[in-house]
């Protein structure tokens, strides 16, 4: 017993030491990037790019099998087939922890989100008139289709106007 005992010190040992080299002298500081300030939606581009992050996401509705299953679920549109994992054309397995579920949620309120900070902040852009107006309708609209699609999958839903920070 007092052999196992030894080596088991001499294994945590061996680990420390070679463990101590590698340890950190400094602490890390990054620059937390994900937020998009206020500031990015007051240009022409900035107003662009958040209308084209709220489009990209529309592939997840019609680029691939999970929104439609969803879309088709409880109807005699589509039958369970032999792989057995989408139980929700039944309605057996529509939940949160279902990640095709979750995907249609998390893929309209991401864009939404972007969305509301668009025409929040766009009023103010430096653009022209006529470039303001096409961008921010735009975004009107395609806020209303995510919460179309929202509603129409999940009944009444969290109407959200402003930019969660």
């Amino acid at each position: 017993m007092k052999i196992y005992k030894n080596l088991k010190l001499g294994w945590v040992g061996l680990a420390i030491a070679a463990m101590a080299p590698i340890s950190c002298k400094k602490v890390l500081e990054s620059e937390y990037r994900s937020n998009i300030g206020p500031e990015y939606f007051l240009t022409a581009d900035g107003l662009q790019a958040g209308l084209n992050a709220s489009y990209a996401t529309t592939r997840f509705f019609w680029g691939s099998e999970g929104f439609t299953s969803s879309q088709v679920a409880g109807t005699d549109e589509v039958v369970r087939g032999g792989d057995g994992g989408l139980d929700f054309h039944s309605y057996t397995n529509i939940t949160p922890q279902n990640g095709t579920i979750q995907g249609v949620w998390d893929n309209s309120y991401i864009p939404i989100n972007n969305l509301n900070g668009v025409l929040e902040f766009g009023p103010q852009a430096s653009v022209s008139d006529a470039v303001k107006n096409q961008l921010l309708g735009e975004a009107k609209f395609l806020r209303a289709f995510y919460y179309f699609l929202l509603v129409q999958t999940f009944g009444d839903v969290h109407y959200r106007t402003s930019r969660r920070k």
